[in-house]
């Protein structure tokens, strides 16, 4: 978790306890007393941990419904946020993969221009 999140949550004095919502996975991990403590560790207000009804890889959804705030930190909600990273640096790749292909083929083009005004130059110098 950030520590924006956590600085913004334990910052508000609350009573009605916020719901970490968990993968079936993570909930059977987090739901047993030690690691149940880890969590409580970093929050000063009352929390829950329940069982998410939607199954997502990794992460957590953090809700507070007194104060109609939520949290999304799922791997997918991630990977949606950072997509259009993703996007642009595959782009910036193959334009650079487009750009060392239409420069090879210009200094071919080129090379091979040099090479037929020299056989020209050749034929020339042949028939003088």
């Amino acid at each position: 978790m950030t520590k924006n999140i956590k600085n913004v949550i334990n910052s508000i004095q609350i009573q009605s306890p916020a719901t970490l919502l968990f993968n079936s996975r993570d909930y059977e991990y987090f739901n047993k007393d030690k690691n149940h403590l880890k969590i409580k560790q970093l929050f000063q207000i009352p929390f829950k941990i329940e069982k998410s009804s939607k199954e997502y890889i990794g992460g957590f959804l953090l809700e507070i419904p007194i104060l109609n705030l939520s949290y999304n930190h799922t791997i997918d909600n991630i990977i949606n946020k950072k997509s259009s990273i993703f996007e642009i640096e595959l782009s910036k790749i193959i334009l650079d993969e487009k750009i060392e292909i239409i420069k090879k083929n210009l200094i071919d083009f080129i090379d091979n221009q040099k090479t037929e005004i020299n056989i020209i130059k050749g034929h020339l110098n042949n028939n003088e």
